[in-house]
């Protein structure tokens, strides 16, 4: 009885011993069947419990599958790395929360194709001691994608399925150069030359390479290389958009019983393009296939010289015509400008014409007005001449204080003088003269000439000498009135 109670007792012990232990579980969740091409989300559930400090996911994943950290992805402050099939989640501290979710996606080779298993481990550090937990593996199955299909006469099949053969005319092509020694002479180097008419699409080398020699990346060009049982593989989720470019990686031997020297290798170059996959192989530089590929590629560079030139000589053609039409456009414009630009010269001159002979005109009728009432006044004045108002029989002698053409008021005029004696008006010779006073005597006209001078502005007052009304010199009145001239 004690027996069964020990072999209970301990039974418990490690029942509770393991619940203990177990201080982490995670949850992977991926679908399980994806289409060829397309990608798909890992959702990591992590229950940590009370765990801290340093934490990591690693996980292997298949060939043809590719893990990304993308828009759609959550580290939770994880550090994402993907290299050589390898993916690393590492956290220098966990996240505080006991629990807490992990996205990543991953994405699918067109070419890929059935069942493949994905799993996992994580590991955290306890007591400084490493203590991993690992995912059990899930099954995924890979279906062929859904992209259009290809002719049957154009594809060929293959370990990765259905390739479609890639036409004459495109310019896709691998070359591999010579394989040669680096400088520490303890490798050699591969170089892969890429020419391409794409951009954007995924594409793939594979190359075997012969025993007793491992790879190691050089340069890919932002490609994920990977090398497995003797493959050497570089991929590209989106291939670089240079049309041409070189990748290269190097040949190491395995041991010291390897010699380096002239090496087969065999590979192929693939790529999506539509969701259709093509594949071409990869030709060594010196080869005859390659030297074919040389001589069919220079003629059709020769072709496409000759093309351009072509069409550069239509072109230049078709400029000229375009030209000699604009010219003939132009001068036709410039002529239609010119006979617009005559025409309203002339219409200009003709409208300048038009006023200066209106003018002239104008001016002719002025003057033929002026002059007819010029005529006019001279007739008037000369059946006026001599009309002096109110005349007197006999010789009289006026004081003449001015004269004009134009009508005055005479009274305010000679008022502004200082003019208060009445002043008259006669019309001789087609001037207006205003004259003041009526003397009999020569002397008291003159001392009355005297008078205006001192007592008014008007300094140039002059005797005017009158008989019967007419008006006649002052030497004519003194002779006829038998008077005495007095200075």
């Amino acid at each position: 009885m004690i027996k069964y109670f020990v072999l209970l007792f301990n039974l418990m012990g490690l029942l509770i011993f393991n619940f203990f232990t177990n201080d982490v579980t995670i949850t992977m969740t991926a679908p399980k069947e994806v289409q060829a091409g397309g990608e798909f989300t890992v959702e990591l559930v992590i229950n940590k419990g009370k765990v801290t400090g340093l934490g990591r996911f690693q996980q292997d994943l298949p060939e043809g599958l590719t893990a990304v950290n993308d828009a759609n992805s959550q580290l939770v402050n994880g550090d994402f790395k993907y290299q050589y099939q390898k993916l690393r989640i590492m956290w220098l501290l966990l996240p505080a929360d006991e629990t807490f979710t992990v996205k990543y996606t991953v994405k699918v080779d067109p070419t890929c194709k059935g069942k493949i298993k994905i799993g996992g481990q994580f590991i955290y550090l306890k007591d400084n001691t490493r203590i991993p937990v690992d995912i059990p593996e899930q099954t995924i199955n890979v279906t062929p994608g859904t992209g259009i299909p290809a002719p049957k006469d154009t594809v060929k099949t293959n370990n990765a399925g259905t390739l479609a053969i890639l036409p004459p005319d495109r310019n896709v092509k691998c070359i591999r150069q010579k394989p040669v020694k680096n400088e520490a002479g303890d490798a050699l180097v591969v170089k892969l030359d890429v020419t391409k008419d794409f951009t954007g699409n995924m594409a793939k080398i594979i190359e075997d390479i012969p025993s007793g020699y491992i790879a190691e990346p050089i340069e890919v060009k932002d490609g994920i290389f990977s090398f497995k049982d003797k493959k050497v593989k570089i991929s590209w989720m989106v291939v670089p958009a240079d049309p041409s470019y070189t990748v290269s990686y190097k040949l190491k031997p395995e041991d010291k019983y390897v010699t380096l020297g002239d090496v087969s290798i065999n590979g192929t170059f693939s790529f999506v393009e539509k969701e259709i996959p093509y594949e071409i192989k990869i030709v060594e530089e010196g080869s005859s296939l390659a030297m074919n590929d040389k001589k069919d590629q220079e003629k059709k560079d020769q072709e496409k010289k000759d093309q351009e030139k072509k069409d550069q000589e239509l072109k230049d053609a078709q400029a000229k015509k375009d030209q000699e039409k604009t010219d003939k456009e132009k001068t036709e414009q410039e002529k239609k400008d010119a006979e617009l630009k005559k025409k309203e010269a002339d219409k200009a001159k003709k409208e300048e014409e038009k006023k200066r002979k209106e003018e002239e005109k104008r001016k002719e009728q002025e003057r033929k007005k002026e002059s007819a009432d010029k005529k006019n006044s001279e007739k008037k004045n000369s059946t006026v001449t001599n009309n002096v108002p109110n005349p007197q029989k006999g010789v009289v002698y006026k004081i003449q204080l001015a004269a004009g053409h134009s009508l005055i008021c005479v009274s305010s005029y000679f008022r502004n003088l200082k003019v208060n004696e009445k002043v008259a008006t006669e019309l001789h010779d087609g001037w207006r003269k205003y004259t003041v006073g009526a003397f009999p005597q020569y002397k008291s006209a003159r001392d009355y000439r005297v008078f205006i001078w001192d007592s008014t502005p008007i300094s140039d007052a002059f005797v005017s000498a009158y008989n019967d009304g007419n008006r006649i010199t002052v030497q004519e009145a003194l002779m006829i009135a038998n008077q005495k001239w007095i200075k």
